[in-house]
């Protein structure tokens, strides 16, 4: 496609682009969500 009509590579490659930041982005926020869960305080009156 790129040899024929090279304007199309870059109309092409932005969506590949930006699935992987979106990608990235998404690891990131998973890593620092799953960090901040702590364990359930323990129930002492029993």
């Amino acid at each position: 496609m790129s040899v024929m009509r090279p304007d199309l590579i870059m109309k092409s490659i932005i969506p590949v682009v930006m699935a992987g930041i979106l990608a990235i982005y998404g690891l990131v926020l998973s890593v620092l969500i799953a960090g901040n869960i702590s364990a359930p305080p323990t129930y002492t009156l029993y």
